[in-house]
């Protein structure tokens, strides 16, 4: 297992969109439909208002992953993975900073994302990272798992009109 200290993380490439898509199939997707298949991410890593980013090991294998689709007003983490060697060692907490600051930087005031209601590890994770539960949403899943839409205010409204 690689230490913190050998982890980079920076834009993917259009060459990691396969390998992005099985992690999220397996980390993120497992017992439901494949959505986030390699055209998928390809055209977020092309993407004008988004932004995919990776961890890399010292041997340049992909460690984790994240996504953000930007809105007007605000940011959406559409998918964070990290392969199963690389858990509990930080790389996730400094995806979603990475992410939160460029969404700063843009002006946004909050960042929202989806997690299945199920998963309490990843609720606790969130909850940590500043994210609290702004509702239910019932099916949310292939009509078969609710989700928890979960919401991190970066700043205010009257923050972020007040930014040059």
């Amino acid at each position: 297992m690689a230490t913190r200290s050998e982890i980079t993380i920076e834009l993917a490439r259009a060459a990691d969109c396969i390998e992005l898509a099985e992690l999220s199939r397996v980390a993120i997707e497992y017992g439901l439909r494949w959505r986030w298949k390699p055209s998928r991410i390809l055209g977020l890593i092309r993407g004008a208002d988004s932004s995919v980013i990776v961890a890399r090991d010292f041997k340049r294998q992909i460690a984790g992953f994240a996504a953000m689709e930007f809105y007007e007003s605000h940011g959406h983490l559409s998918l964070l993975a990290t392969q199963y060697a690389y858990r509990r060692q930080g790389i996730a907490r400094e995806l979603i900073n990475w992410l939160e600051q460029s969404a700063q930087v843009a002006g946004l005031t909050y960042v929202g994302l989806e997690v299945r209601e199920k998963n309490a590890g990843a609720i606790r994770f969130y909850e940590q990272a500043g994210y609290e539960v702004q509702v239910v949403k019932h099916g949310y899943y292939d009509g078969k798992e609710n989700a928890l839409r979960m919401s991190h205010q970066l700043m205010t409204a009257e923050d972020a009109a007040r930014r040059p």
